[in-house]
């Protein structure tokens, strides 16, 4: 555990560490001595020898004051240093889900983050306060006393000595076993965190299929894996202390003996005094052992949250380039790229295209073949391995562009834009905060945002909610465009950015997206007819390959996917729910 925290703090908290430790060891110390000391003042006492008792007595009160200092101190210490590892964590996991390849935030990363930052970080930073010293006393403090006890009765140091890897196998099968339980629960916990925040968001469907009246079954079946972990974690820690309790109290046992045999005649001399002496160092022994046995859950549960701190701290950030390259005119292309989110199942193959600056290139294709891939390298949510091919925005490849000049250089708008828990004007100044009021308004009127505003009381001010919740999916299109008109970037790619909408709604943000495209380099997924027939050039994907690319009246021309895709939108277009007169009977 200890160093797992130096793993985790930075240089002035590992300086703070070690300085601690320096303290509780010496407390541990202080403390054995401490005991030891009964040895020399039972011998006075049962001598009569009043003024060696009065010494070694206040040898013993000067040994529990300076330790009481010690641990008033390290208290203090060890809070402080627990409240900066707390904001610590906290910083560096900030620091690193910003460099993180978006592509890590996938399905359940949301409950994952969401525990680190709460309940994980409170279990890792509390470690300092309560738990590293019970782990330090329990080594030192009876290694202390086994040293005294070896130079006066060597009898008893050397069964003390002898029953102390006992108690050390002991001691790790039981956190074995605390682990095993731990880890489980802590599974079960993190899929019921899920699913809470799933049962949660999802109301909307929920509701709608009167699921919140019946249950949510996986939801249910969630808490009952919980239930059940918690149950096994709890006779699982009560099992596990068997076994060191049991060889904690056949040391005792043993020493006990030991000294009455010895009491009785056992050993050639026998001093009654020292035999009391080492009975109590004994009992000290154990007691430390016996305290860190009781802290044995916190410590694993520390310690498996320090290993999650580990896993995500330790993801690899975006490498960048030493020098990035200067970006030239706003073209995008992709050189024999082949891409697969895991190695043995590649979504992209050989894929070769181009995009001309001031372009819109439309790409088309069945569900899965890739479409979305396309924008989500050349926002560079993933990387290419080497061999896997290049993909270039503005003459360079990304890689070497450089995060800051390439997200410089391009604005997405996906098909569920998300909104932060704001105002509509702080949401749109996302995209350039240092803008003035009349670029703000200008692109509200460009995005048709400026209807919602004259509607709304607050205007501008008006609150989202969170995700712009209390917007419907229409106006939170029309805003995140606005956003990204207001980037004004020279490379827009689109994400199917009106497949989910109502015909009023579809109508506004494709005047907004027009407007979007105008003078800029556009690559838009699209489904929509009207959207296709107007791009300059279009991209027939198949099974992530580029099966066909021309404009739409050439492609009209060959008997393939592109035709076929064609044709089955203008029979949806021309589709109309119509009613039949019937005759009155």
């Amino acid at each position: 555990m200890i160093r797992q925290l130096f793993a985790l703090l930075d240089d002035a908290g590992c300086r703070e560490l070690r300085a601690l430790l320096v303290r509780v060891t010496a407390c541990a110390v202080l403390q054995g001595l401490a005991a030891c000391t009964l040895i020399p003042l039972l011998s006075a006492v049962f001598a009569e020898d009043w003024s060696g008792m009065w010494t070694w007595a206040a040898v013993l009160a000067g040994l529990v004051l300076v330790h009481h200092v010690l641990i008033l101190r390290n208290h203090r210490h060890a809070g402080e240093l627990s409240s900066s590892l707390l904001k610590l964590l906290h910083q560096r996991l900030g620091d690193t889900l910003a460099t993180t390849p978006l592509g890590w935030f996938g399905p359940g990363r949301s409950a994952t983050v969401g525990r680190l930052v709460g309940k994980t970080a409170l279990d890792v930073a509390t470690a300092p306060a309560h738990l590293v010293a019970p782990v330090v006393t329990a080594f030192v403090t009876p290694a202390t006393i086994i040293l005294v006890s070896l130079v006066v009765r060597w009898e008893v140091g050397l069964c003390l000595l002898l029953g102390a890897p006992l108690a050390l196998l002991a001691y790790r099968l039981y956190l074995r076993i605390i682990e095993r339980v731990e880890s489980r629960w802590d599974e079960s916990t993190s899929r019921a965190s899920a699913r809470v925040l799933e049962y949660a968001t999802q109301q909307p469907a929920l509701r709608a299929f009167g699921r919140t009246v019946e249950g949510h079954a996986p939801l249910e079946a969630a808490f009952t894996e919980q239930d059940a972990a918690s149950r096994r974690m709890v006779l699982g820690n009560s099992a596990a202390g068997a076994p060191l309790f049991l060889v904690l109290q056949a040391v005792l046992t043993a020493v006990l003996a030991l000294v009455v045999h010895l009491s009785l005649g056992g050993g050639q001399d026998v001093d009654i005094a020292q035999l009391l002496a080492v009975m109590v160092l004994a009992v000290r022994f154990v007691e430390p052992l016996t305290a860190v046995a009781e802290v044995a859950g916190g410590l694993r549960i520390a310690a498996v949250g320090m290993r999650r701190f580990q896993e995500v701290l330790g993801n690899e950030p975006l490498p960048e380039p030493a020098e990035p390259a200067e970006p030239g005119a706003p073209s995008v292309a992709f050189r024999d790229v082949t891409f697969g989110y895991t190695p043995d199942r590649p979504v992209l193959h050989g894929l070769t295209f181009r995009a001309e600056p001031g372009t819109l290139t439309a790409l088309v294709g069945p569900s899965g073949a890739g479409k979305s891939t396309v924008l989500a390298l050349l926002a560079r949510f993933h990387d290419l391995e080497p061999g896997q091919g290049t993909v270039e925005v503005a003459g360079q490849d990304v890689r070497e562009l450089g995060t800051r000049r390439l997200m410089s250089r391009i604005s997405l708008v996906s098909q569920n834009p998300y909104l932060f828990e704001d105002t509509i004007a702080n949401n749109i100044l996302q995209a350039r905060p240092d803008a003035t009021r009349e670029q703000l308004e200008e692109v509200g009127r460009q995005a048709r945002v400026d209807e919602i505003v004259h509607r709304l009381p607050d205007g501008w001010d008006t609150r989202v909610g969170e995700g712009g919740s209390t917007l419907s999916g229409g106006e939170r299109q029309r805003v995140s465009i606005a956003r990204a008109l207001l980037k004004d970037a020279p490379v827009v790619l689109l994400d199917e950015v009106t497949s989910s909408l109502d015909a009023v709604n579809e109508r506004l943000v494709q005047q907004a997206v027009t407007r979007l495209a105008k003078d800029r380099t556009v690559l838009v997924v699209a489904h929509r007819l009207q959207t296709v027939v107007g791009a300059d050039h279009v991209l027939v994907l198949d099974d992530g390959r580029l099966e066909d690319q021309g404009t739409h009246e050439e492609l009209l021309l060959r008997d393939g996917t592109y035709r076929r895709f064609v044709e089955l939108r203008r029979r949806a277009d021309a589709w109309r729910l119509t009613t039949a007169a019937h005759p009155r009977p």
